[in-house]
């Protein structure tokens, strides 16, 4: 299989901790409430857009009104602590790059964590490159992981942008050309129960420097949407749980969300809200971004995390400033964290 043996590349790199193993699959009991709650089938997750380092440099220099304090490199451990407290055992990340992983003078987001004493595996696949041997990449998706709590068993990643198997559209690090989403297949420690787990990001600009087409940014969407739902609906067998998590770019109500909703997943805040386990400050008002300029928040409801297989205990935004650089207080993201408790 042609996604295999890219991850079979690109795991020498000492941060991708990605192993196998040659446990059976096991199907998952099935789920009849939250009476039957245990730490052993317990598992928080989250999905967290970091605002990636490029984008931040391009708004600062063309907005007067948008704080220095959010650079990346000014926000780093800012990131770090607000990714602690999330205090997650999986997690979905998107927009990193190379300044991210620490391939240039700042620690890099994986050794900040470390250093305040949350040490995630991480699985980052080259987003930018066909032949995924150096690694490199931008605006891509990740994966990160405490391994006390879960073992990595196999790995890939997936492009969104026609095909599958390689970016096809452009080899341009523009943003908008390249489309990816990593999977991973986990099992839980303590329960021994599997389940697979994709991190996403649909397309917001379209694929305006691509030699091939150009569509429109809801185009292609729909059409990221469209192959990820495909693929896993291919891949994931139904007997085993599954999340896809991730920023969507949309909200409610449009063709690309009701794409996302059209196979066996359903949307976490929706199954927290009807089991009235939803977080009091989350309401319809209520979205999962902000504004650059930190002047408002924004009622776009963009990170999205769907299940099949779980049952919701908790549902929450982390909405708080943290400490930047400069010991001012900052969103650490234009983005929010999104967080949910889950039973198997």
């Amino acid at each position: 299989m042609k996604i295999k043996a890219l991850v079979l590349i690109i795991c020498a790199v000492p941060f991708w901790a990605c192993s196998k193993s040659g446990t059976v699959a096991s199907q998952p009991g099935s789920i009849s409430g939250l009476e039957n709650y245990s730490e052993k089938t317990s598992l928080r997750v989250g999905t967290y857009n970091i605002w990636e380092s490029v984008a931040r440099s391009s708004t600062i220099a063309s907005s007067s009104d948008v704080s220095s304090q959010r650079y990346y490199l000014n926000s780093e451990v800012a990131l770090a602590s607000i990714i602690k407290d999330m205090d997650c055992d999986v997690l979905a990340l998107q927009e990193l790059g190379d300044s991210t992983l620490g391939r240039y003078t700042n620690p890099g987001l994986p050794t900040v964590l470390k250093n305040l004493g949350a040490d995630y595996s991480w699985c980052v696949i080259s987003n930018v490159s066909k032949s995924n041997r150096d690694g490199k990449c931008s605006y891509a998706p990740g994966i990160i992981w405490k391994t006390s709590v879960l073992a990595l068993e196999d790995s890939g990643i997936i492009w969104l942008s026609g095909d599958y198997t390689s970016p096809t559209l452009s080899e341009s690090l523009e943003y908008g050309n390249v489309r990816a989403c990593d999977w991973a297949l986990f099992r839980h420690i303590a329960s021994g129960k599997k389940f697979y787990f994709f991190s996403a990001h649909l397309d917001i600009t379209s694929f305006r420097a691509s030699a091939i087409k150009t569509v429109t940014s809801a185009d292609s969407r729909n059409l990221n949407a469209a192959q990820l739902i495909a693929y896993a609906e291919e891949n994931v067998p139904e007997y085993l749980p599954s999340i896809i998590a991730g920023d969507m770019n949309t909200n409610t109500g449009t063709t690309t969300y009701s794409t996302l909703t059209s196979g066996r997943w359903t949307n976490a805040r929706d199954i927290a809200e009807e089991k009235a386990v939803l977080a009091e400050s989350e309401s319809e008002s209520t979205g999962t971004m902000n504004e650059k300029n930190e002047s408002a928040l924004s009622k776009a409801r963009y990170d999205h995390i769907f299940l099949d297989g779980f049952a919701v205990q908790s549902y929450s935004v982390n909405r708080g400033k943290y400490s930047t650089a400069d010991g001012t207080a900052h969103y650490p993201s234009d983005h929010f964290p999104v967080t949910v408790d889950l039973m198997f």
